[in-house]
């Protein structure tokens, strides 16, 4: 059984229009958090050289002068601290997303949603946490052994963030091997439906056209997405299996570091 993209984006723009508080707001809210992250995370971590250092730098390459060139990078290199901010600061905008996404299925459902729903995800913090890190690990390390592995992986545990969110007392591996198997047979299906939304990302990538742009798209995709998941929970699942491996009948075996 298939699920129709089209009927779930027009549903979701409906939804969208309709929910009561305004997605939108929801989404800038999130927005703001995401661009004052990324503002942040520059300047503490990114390689903040002035015109003149930057200048310095490049005569020191060109003249064969590697070890002052390096003395400089070196000068401006962000310390422990910093890094600990930063990753404290995406630690942050995970829960955050998750809340996000708690309120659009909230809206899906008419459960009461409200802009509150955004901090919901600190109520299970560290699921979230380790639930990001794990996927982010798995997919490493499938993609070291091609990048095809990876990308199956990927998508195989996209479902995982919603099954945790409607199950938080399931483990984080749990709803990772639940994700692979609502996803057996709608990998490529998921990817066309991401494709369709190539449009709206080319739109997204202009330079500060984009953000005005996301402030529709934040709450469009995610709506969508959402919808996608509630129509998958719907289908019966069809077995265990894993996705990857060298060829389809590998689908049959678990890697080590899955559990």
């Amino acid at each position: 059984m298939q699920v129709n993209r089209r009927d779930i984006k027009q549903k979701a723009a409906i939804l969208i229009k309709g929910a009561s508080p305004k997605a939108i707001y929801a989404s800038l809210i999130l927005l703001v958090l995401s661009f004052v992250i990324e503002t942040l995370s520059w300047k503490m971590v990114g390689l903040n050289l002035s015109q003149a250092d930057l200048a310095q730098y490049l005569k020191y390459i060109e003249e064969g002068n590697f070890e002052f060139a390096f003395r400089i990078i070196d000068s401006f290199r962000p310390s422990t601290l910093a890094h600990i901010i930063d990753f404290a600061l995406q630690l942050v905008y995970w829960v955050v997303n998750a809340g996000f996404i708690i309120f659009i299925l909230n809206v899906i459902r008419n459960a009461n949603a409200c802009i509150g729903n955004l901090l919901d995800g600190f109520g299970f913090f560290f699921k979230l946490i380790l639930l990001n890190i794990l996927e982010s690990l798995f997919i490493s390390l499938w993609t070291l052994l091609l990048i095809v592995p990876g990308f199956i992986a990927a998508y195989s545990y996209r479902m995982a963030i919603y099954l945790l969110i409607d199950n938080p007392d399931m483990s984080v591996l749990e709803c990772i091997r639940e994700s692979k198997k609502m996803m057996k047979n709608h990998k490529a299906e998921l990817f066309v439906f991401d494709l369709s939304f190539f449009g709206w990302d080319l739109l997204q990538a202009i330079p500060y056209v984009g953000y005005i742009v996301q402030i529709w798209t934040l709450p469009y995709f995610t709506t969508s997405y959402a919808l996608y998941y509630e129509n998958l929970k719907a289908m019966p699942f069809e077995g265990e299996f894993s996705e990857v491996g060298s060829n389809t009948d590998s689908e049959n075996q678990t890697p080590p570091w899955e559990g």
